[in-house]
């Protein structure tokens, strides 16, 4: 699956649960991507370093963010 679809999968179930945060978070040479809804963190994926750094950095490209930022 294409990054901008894992993207945008992730964007729909967080709009679906009406999630309030979506975050990237490094577990060791992976990143656990989690979604907080209700005052509830969910753990969404966990996946290799290189993918999710690509998903980040989609995610700022879509908010016309600097790639830059950290």
């Amino acid at each position: 699956m294409e990054i901008s679809q894992r993207v945008s999968q992730l964007l729909d179930d967080a709009i679906q649960v009406q999630a309030s945060d979506i975050y990237f978070l490094p577990d060791g040479d992976r990143y656990m991507i989690k979604i907080r809804h209700q005052n509830t963190v969910t753990i969404w994926d966990q996946m290799d370093y290189p993918p999710a750094r690509r998903m980040m950095n989609y995610c700022k490209y879509i908010a016309d963010m600097a790639l830059s930022e950290q």
